[in-house]
């Protein structure tokens, strides 16, 4: 195997693993925020921040 695929291969991967994370992220922030407006979360982790 040529070494520049295997750095192809290996930019690839972290390349959709970040591309994941950040959707990830992203999804459950907007949940939170979502919940937040329904007045589902009152208390718990982020407390101060859902108190602005």
């Amino acid at each position: 195997m040529a070494t520049r695929e295997l750095v192809a291969y290996i930019l690839i991967a972290l390349l959709l693993i970040a591309l994941a994370s950040a959707l990830a992220l992203w999804q459950r922030h907007r949940r939170r925020e979502r919940d937040i407006r329904r007045g589902k979360i009152r208390s718990g982790s982020g407390d101060r921040k859902s108190r602005t």
